[in-house]
C-alpha cells in the first residue's frame, strides 16, 4: 500500500525506535538510483503516516543487507523489520 504504484524498488526495511518515549520509523528503500526516487519520498511519508499515524523518515539506498532480500536463514519479518524500541513497563504510572 505504501509503495503502490512506485515502480523500480527492489526491497525495503523498517527500523522502529522510541527515543524520548514516542515511536519513530525509518524506512529504507532499495533502488538502483536514489536521485531518481527522491520525488517519491513525500508520497511515501504521507501514505505511511495515514496508515500508521507515525511520520517516517524515508531514505533511498543502493543496497540493503543481503538477508533482507534473501530471507533464507531468517524470517521475512525479522529481515525487514528492526525493532529497537525499549520495552515499557505497563504498570508504571504516568504523571
Amino acid at each position: 500500500m505504501v509503495l503502490e504504484g512506485i515502480v523500480g524498488t527492489y526491497g525495503y526495511q523498517l527500523e522502529l525506535c522510541d527515543p524520548e518515549g514516542h515511536d519513530e520509523v525509518a524506512i529504507r528503500i532499495e533502488v538502483p538510483n536514489a536521485e531518481e526516487f527522491e520525488s517519491h519520498a513525500s508520497t511515501i511519508m504521507h501514505r505511511f503516516k495515514h496508515a500508521c499515524d507515525v511520520e517516517p523518515q524515508v531514505t533511498f539506498v543502493r543496497s540493503l543487507r543481503q538477508a533482507v532480500n534473501e530471507g533464507g536463514f531468517t524470517t521475512w519479518k525479522t529481515a525487514r523489520i528492526i525493532d529497537r524500541r525499549t520495552k515499557r513497563n505497563d504498570t508504571e504510572e504516568t504523571t
